[in-house]
């Protein structure tokens, strides 16, 4: 079954939030309380840990400016019937 899940980090600011199927499920904590300004490569689904999931990530996308919650519901119903939610 798919999933959308979406992590808003804040810069700045702690902790972060999951939302999933538009809904917030948790916090994150962050590693550092300031994003980086130019980030390396992006590494989805392995990580410092290693691999997180077992699974497909169907889309990944990152945005210039802050989600708020009303932003991360209407990607969700954006998105939901191309994957059945």
């Amino acid at each position: 079954a798919w999933n959308h899940v979406v992590l808003v980090l804040y810069p700045h600011l702690a902790p972060g939030y999951w939302y999933v199927n538009g809904v917030p499920t948790g916090t994150y904590t962050q590693r550092a309380l300031q994003l980086p300004q130019v980030a390396n490569a992006i590494m989805i689904g392995n990580g410092y840990a290693g691999v997180v999931d077992n699974g497909g990530i169907a889309i990944a996308r990152t945005y210039s400016r802050m989600f708020d919650q009303e932003d991360v519901l209407q990607n969700f119903n954006a998105m939901r019937g191309r994957f059945g939610l």
